[in-house]
C-alpha cells in the first residue's frame, strides 16, 4: 500500500515539475545577475514573470486581484492587471501588450517590464542598468518586421511606446529649464485680457466656427470640406435614453489668445475646427458631447473645467496643438497628457507654457513668473496625491486613446503626464491631447487638412467611446 501511495504521489507531481522547468531569461543589473526570471512567448512578445522580477530585486511583492506593486525608499512601481499602463515612481510606462495573471505568475511584455523598473531604480539613486539575458530553452519568438531592434537590444525587438528618460526628470525651477519653457513660449502670442466670455449655454447647438479677423500671420486658406465618412464604428448599440454619457471637449485657445503659430497655421483654428468634428462624431456613438466654446473666443482656463463639472460630463477632453523652440522644427506626433507629476522635462516645459496662460496674456515678466509659481504649488499638490482616484481613471482613459490611435495608423509619439491648469479642477477622467506639432511643416499642412482631422477625431472618439463603456458612470 505504501508504494502504491509513493507512486501516486511521483504521478501528481509529474505535471508541477514540467511547470517548474518553464522557459528563463536572465536579468542582469550591470554585471550582477539578479536572477533567472520564468518567461513565455504569447502573440509574438516575450512575457516575463512580473513577481519573480521584484523578487530577485529584493522587493516584496504586494498582490491584489487587480494589481502588484512594490515600494522602495518612498518610491513606487505598480502593475495592473489587464492594463497596457505601469506607473513607475510616478512616471507612466505603456506596454504593447496589456499585464496579466495566470500559471501562478502576474506576466508584463519582457522590454517594458526592464523599462519600468529601470526607472524605478533610478529614482530612488540606485544603479540601473538593466538587461535580459538569453533565455535558453527556446529561440526568441519571431518579432514584428517593423522596428526590428539592433543587435544586442535587450528590448526583444519592441520598439518603445513612450520616450522613457534614464533618469529624473530635472527641476523646473532650473534656469536651463526656464529658458527651454521662454523659447517654446516664443511660438505663443500674448495679448491683454478681455471681459468673461460666456460659456456656451448647456443646451445649444455648436454654431459654426466665426473667422477672426486677419493678423500675422494670415489665418489659414480655405479648406475643401472632408469626404463623406461612414459613420464611427461602435461595439455595441449607440448610448440612447436619458442616460447618455457626457463628454466635453474644450478647444484651447481662442479669442485674443491665438495659441502656437507656426507655418502660417494658428493653433486656436485647429482646435476649433477638430473640436466641432470630435462632436459630430461622438454624437454619432449617441455621446451627448459639449463644447466650452463653439465659436472664436476666450475662456479661462478655469472657466473650461467648470464647464465640465457644471455638466457633470463623464469625461473631459481639451483639444490642442504643440510647438517646438527653434531647431528643434523636426519633432513631430500626437501626444496625450494627464495631470499628474511631470514624465520628462519636456512635458514640464509645455506644461509651463501652457499654463503661462492662467495670467490672461502673461505680458510681463512678472506675471510669468506668478504663472511659473502657480505650476510649482501644483507640483507639491500633486506629489501628495499620485494615488489619486482622478489620476488613475485618466491613465487608464489615455490608454484607451493610445490603443485606438495606434490601431488608426496615426503618428503616436508619447503618452506622458504634466501639471496642466487646464485639467486641474475636473473633476472627472481628463486628458489634454497634442495633435501634433505646428513647428513641423508637413504636420502641420496634415492638421490643416479634414480628412486628416476627421481621422484623427475618430480614434479619439473610438478612445473615449471604449472608456466610457468599460467605465460607466453611476449617475
Amino acid at each position: 500500500m505504501a508504494a502504491l501511495l509513493i507512486a501516486a504521489a511521483a504521478l501528481l507531481l509529474i505535471p508541477h515539475c514540467r511547470a517548474c522547468a518553464e522557459d528563463t531569461i536572465e536579468l542582469w543589473n550591470g554585471a550582477v545577475k539578479k536572477g533567472d526570471i520564468p518567461t513565455r512567448t504569447t502573440s509574438s512578445y516575450r512575457e516575463v514573470a512580473i513577481d519573480e522580477v521584484l523578487m530577485s530585486l529584493g522587493l516584496l511583492p504586494k498582490r491584489d486581484l487587480t494589481s502588484i506593486s512594490s515600494t522602495m525608499s518612498g518610491r513606487k512601481i505598480e502593475f495592473w492587471n489587464a492594463s497596457n499602463v505601469v506607473r513607475s515612481a510616478g512616471k507612466i510606462v505603456s506596454l504593447p501588450i496589456p499585464v496579466s495573471s495566470g500559471d501562478g505568475h502576474w506576466w508584463g511584455e519582457a522590454g517594458g517590464v526592464k523599462d519600468a523598473v529601470e526607472y524605478f531604480f533610478a529614482s530612488t539613486g540606485k544603479e540601473a542598468n538593466f538587461r535580459w539575458g538569453a533565455a535558453p530553452a527556446r529561440e526568441p519568438a519571431a518579432q514584428p518586421t517593423q522596428n526590428q531592434s539592433a543587435p544586442g537590444d535587450s528590448r526583444s525587438g519592441r520598439a518603445p511606446l513612450v520616450e522613457i528618460p534614464k533618469a529624473e526628470p530635472s527641476s523646473p525651477e532650473t534656469e536651463r529649464a526656464q529658458r527651454e519653457a521662454a523659447e517654446r513660449r516664443s511660438a505663443k502670442s500674448d495679448g491683454s485680457e478681455p471681459a468673461p466670455q460666456e460659456l456656451v449655454p448647456r443646451s445649444a447647438e455648436a454654431p459654426k466656427a466665426e473667422e477672426q479677423p486677419s493678423v500675422e500671420p494670415p489665418a489659414p486658406p480655405e479648406e475643401k470640406p472632408a469626404p463623406p465618412q461612414p459613420a464611427a464604428p461602435a461595439a455595441a448599440s449607440p448610448f440612447t435614453g436619458n442616460r447618455r454619457p457626457i463628454v466635453v471637449v474644450d478647444a484651447g485657445h481662442g479669442g485674443h489668445d491665438p495659441g502656437a503659430v507656426a507655418n502660417n497655421v494658428r493653433e486656436k483654428d485647429i482646435n476649433l475646427k477638430a473640436a466641432l468634428q470630435l462632436k459630430g462624431i461622438l454624437a454619432s456613438y449617441g455621446v451627448d458631447a459639449r463644447l466650452t466654446r463653439a465659436k472664436d473666443v476666450f475662456l479661462k482656463l478655469a472657466e473650461r473645467t467648470a464647464f465640465a463639472n457644471k455638466n457633470d460630463a463623464d469625461v473631459f477632453v481639451s483639444l490642442h496643438c504643440n510647438a517646438m523652440p527653434k531647431g528643434r522644427g523636426g519633432v513631430a506626433g500626437l501626444e496625450y497628457y494627464i495631470m499628474a507629476l511631470p514624465s520628462d522635462r519636456d512635458a514640464m516645459n509645455l506644461a509651463i507654457a501652457e499654463n503661462r496662460e492662467v495670467s490672461a496674456g502673461v505680458d510681463s515678466a512678472a506675471a510669468a513668473k506668478n504663472a511659473d509659481k502657480k505650476t510649482q504649488l501644483l507640483l507639491k499638490i500633486l506629489g501628495d496625491m499620485q494615488q489619486n482616484d482622478k489620476i488613475n481613471e485618466s491613465t487608464a482613459l489615455s490608454e484607451m486613446l493610445h490603443r485606438s490611435s495606434k490601431a488608426a495608423g496615426l503618428p503616436m509619439r508619447k503618452v506622458a503626464q504634466a501639471p496642466f491648469f487646464v485639467l486641474r479642477g475636473a473633476g472627472m477622467p481628463a486628458v489634454l491631447v497634442e495633435m501634433g506639432y505646428l513647428t513641423n511643416a508637413p504636420e502641420a499642412a496634415r492638421l490643416s487638412s479634414a480628412s486628416y482631422r476627421d481621422k484623427l477625431c475618430r480614434a479619439i472618439a473610438q478612445g473615449v467611446v471604449q472608456y466610457i463603456r468599460e467605465h460607466p458612470t453611476q449617475r
